[in-house]
């Protein structure tokens, strides 16, 4: 290249000057400026990079662990929940009754949230207030879909009995439980962002999303307990129940459960303070 070899070019090969700040490239040709940057990266390394892009070096590195951290807990509640449903299709093979799976897959989210809020840095108050919520909506769902199945075991026999018995039917059920697994980590995704997120304080966003959160609780568990009420008295046998908030709609439960999602949904995303890059001006 003409003229490389002079007093710019030795200037801007070294390291400590080839910076966006000390050598200011913008003002050099555009060949010069690539060779600048090309030289800077060979000779500073990953740091140096970061810092030509604007990015300090200790943001990088603050920014790396969080993703870590992120990706850490992330596949730790994903190994759990493999095993979990692996136990729970053994459960089911041995008493000949798959209907556990609907509680077990309740029950997923009082096991990872927990997790995540030990696990993760964030906001004392905020990640445990999501996950008081979010353990009492799967404890009270789990126990609710588990003592109708008990109820109704053995008499009640699961309509897949004749497709696990054949050959591949247990088999094909085991993919389908841990497929649930994938599931279930995926919806505790928000209860993960929560424990992570080191913001100080609940912004009005945060409040809201928990108040929705705590109604549609209280909604999704009225709805049930009208429900049960209504099959619980032989003269309803048949009918369609217009007793409550079943008046006002065909599945108000269905309703109040996503509205609880949306909640969590709302809480899970404000997030600030997880390793945000810091960036140096030019």
């Amino acid at each position: 290249m003409p003229g490389w070899n002079g007093p710019l070019a030795r200037r801007i090969g070294r390291p400590a000057r080839c910076t966006l700040r000390a050598a200011q490239p913008a003002r050099l040709p555009g060949s010069l400026r690539e060779e600048c940057f090309r030289r800077a990266a060979e000779n500073d390394g990953p740091a140096a990079r970061s810092t030509h892009f604007g990015m300090k070096p200790s943001a990088l590195s603050e920014h790396s662990r969080a993703s870590s951290s992120h990706a850490d807990s992330f596949l730790l509640g994903l190994a759990i929940a493999v095993t979990y449903f692996a136990v729970t299709w053994a459960i089911s093979v041995k008493i000949n009754n798959y209907g556990l799976l609907d509680a077990a897959w309740s029950y997923g989210v009082a096991i990872l949230a927990p997790i995540y809020a030990v696990c993760g840095p964030g906001d004392y108050t905020r990640k445990w207030l999501v996950t008081a919520i979010g353990v009492l909506w799967s404890l009270r769902l789990g126990t609710y879909i588990l003592l109708r199945v008990i109820w109704h075991h053995p008499t009640r026999m699961c309509a897949t009995k004749v497709f696990v018995s054949a050959g591949r039917g247990r088999p094909c059920f085991l993919a389908f439980f841990e497929l649930q697994a994938i599931i279930v980590v995926i919806f505790s995704l928000p209860f993960l962002l929560v424990a992570f997120n080191t913001r100080a304080g609940l912004s009005p966003v945060e409040i809201t999303g928990l108040i929705l959160a705590a109604l549609a609780l209280c909604g999704e568990t009225l709805a049930d307990r009208q429900m049960r009420a209504f099959k619980a008295n032989p003269a309803n046998k048949g009918a369609v129940c217009q007793a409550g908030l079943w008046r006002y709609s065909r599945h108000p439960n269905y309703f109040f459960e996503a509205l609880i999602w949306w909640a969590f949904f709302l809480v899970a995303l404000v997030r600030r303070g997880v390793g945000r890059p810091s960036c140096a001006r030019c």
